[in-house]
């Protein structure tokens, strides 16, 4: 099981990164998160963990679907 991190570029908090999830829940249908490329050992990723990175400090985690 591999995790991945991300930077939640723009969002000063997590009330900030929830509100961004919720608005685009509404309006796609889901809340995703795209990444600019496919981890090299994705096949390895089954049941990993997305941990959000704010101000230099791991504030949240999501299970990857």
């Amino acid at each position: 099981m591999l995790h991945l991190t991300k930077a939640a570029m723009g969002c000063r908090d997590i009330a900030a990164l929830t509100a961004r999830h919720a608005e685009r829940a509404a309006s796609e249908g889901a809340a995703y998160c795209l990444t600019r490329y496919r981890p090299k050992r994705a096949d390895e990723m089954g049941g990993g963990s997305l941990f959000w990175i704010i101000k230099h400090t791991l504030v949240a985690r999501q299970t990857i679907t």
